[in-house]
């Protein structure tokens, strides 16, 4: 039983590694399109992307109760 949870947690950490990854480059992303004479609509579906993708790797909300009988 001892092995599943390091499994879990090993897991979770993964997780919120490639959370804060995405959303550096939202940051990053979103800081650029400030600086830059763009279509607003094309950045912001770029943008939707990376905080949709870092909402779902999330592993604080994917360890709900509610995101588990979704």
């Amino acid at each position: 039983m001892k092995g599943s949870t390091t499994v879990l947690e090993l897991k979770n950490i993964m997780f919120g590694i490639v959370e804060a990854m995405i959303r550096y480059f939202f940051l990053w992303y979103f800081l650029t399109t400030l600086m830059k004479d763009s279509n607003l609509w094309v950045e912001t579906l770029i943008l939707l992307v990376p905080a949709y993708s870092g909402f779902v790797a999330c592993p604080w909300r994917r360890e709900t109760e509610a995101w588990k009988q979704m």
